[in-house]
C-alpha cells in the first residue's frame, strides 16, 4: 500500500517536469531567429501598409496557400534606390511573377521617405512595406544587438505556407550569374 502512495506523487512530478521542459523549448524556439530554426516552419504573420498605396494593408496571410512568397528585409537607411538586392528583384520581377512568386519587401524606412525615393528613382512593381517600430522585424528574428538594429534577410515561403528557405545577414544578391540566382529561388519547392 505504501508503494502505491509514493507512485502517484512521483508520476505527478515527472509529468510536471516534462511539461516544464516542453514549455521552455517552445519559448526558446519562438525567440530564436526564424532563419536559424530550420526548414518547414510557418512564418510569423506580417501585416503592414504598402508605401505606394498608403491605404492598402498588405497581409502575408492573403498569399499563403496560393502563391510562393519571397519576403526580403532590407536596409532602409541607405535608401531603396541604393539597395542592390531590391534593384536586382525589381529588374527581374517579371521572372518571379511568371513563376507565381510574390515579392514583399520590408524596411524600417518611413513611408514618406520611400515615396520620395520612388518618385526620384522609379517605382517598384512589388509592395515596399514600412516597419519603423521593428515589430515585424522582431517577430521574424531580423533584429540584433542593443539598441536593436534591423538586419537583412530573405525568406522563401512555399505554397503550403511554410518557410522553405531562408538566409539572413549579407545576402548573395546580385551574383555574377543572376539567372542562376533566380532559377535557384524560383525552383525551390
Amino acid at each position: 500500500m505504501r508503494r502505491r502512495v509514493l507512485v502517484l506523487p512521483l508520476a505527478a512530478l515527472l509529468i510536471a517536469a516534462a511539461c516544464a521542459y516542453k514549455l521552455t523549448r517552445i519559448e526558446a524556439d519562438r525567440d530564436a531567429p526564424l532563419a536559424e530554426q530550420g526548414i518547414s516552419r510557418p512564418p510569423p504573420l506580417l501585416e503592414l501598409y504598402d508605401q505606394s498605396k498608403p491605404s492598402r494593408r498588405v497581409r502575408l496571410a492573403s498569399y499563403l496557400g496560393r502563391h510562393r512568397v519571397l519576403v526580403i528585409f532590407f536596409d532602409g537607411v541607405r535608401g531603396v534606390e541604393n539597395d542592390l538586392k531590391l534593384n536586382f528583384l525589381r529588374k527581374n520581377f517579371t521572372r518571379f511573377e511568371n513563376a507565381d512568386c510574390v515579392i514583399l519587401a520590408v524596411t524600417t524606412a518611413l513611408p514618406q521617405e520611400m515615396r520620395r525615393a520612388s518618385v526620384a528613382h522609379g517605382t517598384f512593381p512589388f509592395p515596399l512595406l514600412s516597419d519603423p517600430s521593428l515589430h515585424v522585424h522582431r517577430s521574424w528574428g531580423m533584429v540584433e544587438g542593443e539598441p536593436p538594429r534591423p538586419t537583412s534577410g530573405l525568406f522563401l515561403i512555399d505554397r503550403t505556407g511554410h518557410v522553405s528557405w531562408s538566409r539572413s545577414a549579407d545576402l548573395p544578391l546580385p551574383l555574377a550569374d543572376p539567372d542562376r540566382v533566380i532559377r535557384e529561388l524560383i525552383d525551390l519547392r
